[in-house]
C-alpha cells in the first residue's frame, strides 16, 4: 500500500509540475499577439502615409500647372485689351486716330483751361479730289492717296501734336500749345509737304492738295463747337481758293 500511494503521489505531482509547463507556452502566445498585429498594421500605416504624400505631391503639381496656365492666359488678356484699345482709337485705313478719339484729345484740353482762356488750335484739312482720284484710277488709288497724305502730315507734327482722320476725306490737327499764327504756319508747312511729290501709284502720279480751317481752343467752349467752326474756316479758305483758280 505503501509503495501504491508513493506512485500516486509522483504521478499528481508529475502532473503538477507539467502543468505550469505547458501554460508557458501559452503566456507566450497570447503575450505576443498584440506586436504580431502591431508589425501587420505598422506597413499599412506606411502605406497610407506615402500615398496621402503623394496625393499631396500631385495637387501641387496640378496647382502649378493651373497657375501656368492663368499667367498665360492673363497676359493673352492683357495684349487683347490693349489691341481692343488700340483699335478702338485708330482710323480703320490710315495710321492716324480716328474722330472720336480725336475729340476726346480736344475735350482733355479744354478741362484745362480757364473760361474764355484761349491756348492750342484745331486745324480741319479737307482732302482735295479725292472723287475725281477714285474714278479717273479707282478706289485703291483713293485709299493709297489717303495713306500718303496722313503720312505727309503725321510727319509735320510736334510734340503733344495729334492728327486724325475724322471722316472720308477730312483731317484733323490738335495743336496743343500753337497759336493762331502758329497754327497758320503749321498749316503751310503741310501745304508744302502735299505739294513736294506727287503720291506714286502704280505708275501714275496723284498730285496732293488740301484746303484748311483753324480754330482756337478756348476755355468754356466744347469739342465739337470748335471742330464745327474750323470746318466753316476750311469752308472760306475753300471759296476763296476757287475765286482764285477762275480766270
Amino acid at each position: 500500500m505503501g509503495g501504491v500511494t508513493l506512485d500516486m503521489e509522483r504521478r499528481a505531482g508529475g502532473e503538477q509540475n507539467a502543468a505550469p509547463a505547458a501554460a508557458i507556452p501559452m503566456s507566450q502566445q497570447e503575450a505576443g499577439a498584440p506586436n504580431d498585429i502591431l508589425m501587420m498594421q505598422e506597413p499599412a500605416i506606411l502605406d497610407e502615409a506615402a500615398l496621402g504624400e503623394a496625393g499631396v505631391l500631385q495637387e501641387l503639381a496640378a496647382l502649378r500647372q493651373l497657375c501656368s496656365q492663368l499667367q498665360q492666359e492673363n497676359g493673352a488678356l492683357r495684349a487683347a485689351m490693349v489691341e481692343l484699345e488700340r483699335v478702338a482709337q485708330r482710323d480703320t485705313l490710315t495710321p492716324l486716330y480716328n474722330r472720336r478719339h480725336f475729340l476726346s484729345c480736344i475735350k482733355k484740353q479744354l478741362v484745362k483751361l480757364q473760361p474764355h482762356e484761349e491756348r492750342g488750335a484745331v486745324v480741319f484739312m479737307d482732302m482735295n479730289q479725292l472723287k475725281a482720284i477714285n474714278d479717273r484710277y479707282g478706289h485703291a488709288a483713293g485709299d493709297f492717296a489717303l495713306v500718303e497724305v496722313a503720312a505727309r502730315v503725321e510727319a509735320q507734327l510736334g510734340t503733344g501734336d495729334m492728327a486724325a482722320r475724322i471722316g472720308g476725306d477730312e483731317f484733323g490737327l490738335l495743336l496743343a500749345s500753337a497759336d493762331r499764327e502758329d497754327a497758320r504756319a503749321r498749316v503751310r508747312c503741310i501745304e508744302a509737304a502735299l505739294a513736294d511729290l506727287p503720291a506714286m501709284f502704280e505708275g501714275q502720279a496723284i498730285g496732293l492738295s488740301a484746303c484748311y480751317g483753324v480754330a482756337m481752343l478756348r476755355g468754356g467752349e466744347s469739342g465739337v463747337s470748335i471742330l464745327a467752326e474750323a470746318d466753316r474756316d476750311m469752308y472760306v479758305s475753300k471759296h476763296i481758293a476757287r475765286a482764285h483758280q477762275r480766270p
